[in-house]
């Protein structure tokens, strides 16, 4: 005599629940990775823009005329697309009480120096127009959210030598 025994294993389905996982964990990690990447593109052109703008102040401030000071700025940064980029020089004086208001930064009589007395301060602004890369996933960030594009922003003041 035979006896067969008919009992009926039910096995676990790990394949279908791993795959129903991924599908509901797959799009916040997708999400954090380009989160990091952007937020990291983000910063870096920040720092760049920073360092940019006192090494321009710095050119401005030993008597390099706007042009040069400019050109300073968009050398110091070469990881920044340039057509992007706007950098305005200014100077004020000090008239023995209080500081002027800013006034545009232009050349000496001579051509070779700027027309910032010594003693007074120049001031670099640079602004940068940031592209985000992750197009529509975070363009709630975006300032100019037709370009999908942060603006950034980075200002230095030196004292005119």
């Amino acid at each position: 005599m035979r006896t067969v025994s008919h009992e009926y294993v039910r096995r676990p389905r790990t394949r279908a629940m791993a795959t129903v996982e991924l599908a509901v964990v797959l799009p916040l990690l997708l999400m954090l990775l380009f989160g990091i990447i952007e937020f990291g593109l983000l910063f870096k052109d920040s720092l760049v823009l920073q360092q940019a703008s006192r090494e321009g102040a710095r050119a401005a401030a030993v008597g390099a005329t706007p042009t040069q000071a400019q050109n300073t700025v968009v050398s110091s940064a070469p990881t920044i697309d340039s057509a992007a980029m706007t950098v305005t020089c200014d100077y004020r004086t000090w008239n023995g009480s209080a500081w002027t208001s800013w006034m545009q930064l232009g050349t000496a009589a001579d051509g070779s120096t700027n027309n910032a007395p010594p003693g007074s301060q120049v001031r670099v602004s640079v602004s940068y127009a940031h592209p985000l890369i992750t197009g529509g996933l975070f363009s709630w960030m975006a300032t100019d959210s037709e370009n999908n594009t942060v603006n950034l922003q980075a200002v230095a003041v030196s004292r005119r030598e």
